[in-house]
């Protein structure tokens, strides 16, 4: 992955992660559960309308989703994508003052490939971050 795509990707999820509201929401936030399956899950988010789909990034074999209220960004596999099947949720929190990205997940495919991934969206955090922290 080239730092130009690591960084458009980092923008994608931060886009949305710890962002003023763009429009309030009477329902709840959506939760995470992995018990749903990935075949479940994934639809549930793909029809949730508090959550909206990022344009795609070319090279990344993932669908992103992120929340309109700025709690959370869905990674969703796709087939070419480590780890497939998995879906990751990635929440920002407040860490000594500094913002970070909690990332919480489904891993229904290989764990060597969910790895790859999490450590993948790790390092999209802390690429972004900094821009976030200043």
């Amino acid at each position: 992955m080239s730092r130009a795509g690591l960084s458009a990707l980092a923008a994608l999820a931060l886009g949305a992660c710890g962002s003023p509201p763009q429009t309030p929401s009477t329902r709840p936030a959506f939760v995470l559960d992995c018990d749903k399956g990935f075949a479940v899950l994934s639809a549930r988010i793909a029809a949730d309308p508090d959550l909206v789909k990022a344009p795609a990034t070319p090279g990344e074999p993932y669908d992103v989703y992120n929340a309109t209220d700025g709690h959370a960004s869905f990674f969703v596999t796709q087939k070419a994508a480590p780890g497939h099947p998995a879906i990751v949720m990635q929440q920002p929190e407040r860490v000594g003052g500094k913002l970070d990205m909690k990332n919480t997940g489904c891993p229904y495919g290989q764990r060597k490939g969910y790895d790859e991934l999490i450590t993948y969206l790790e390092i999209i955090g802390r690429v972004a971050a900094p821009a976030q922290n200043r």
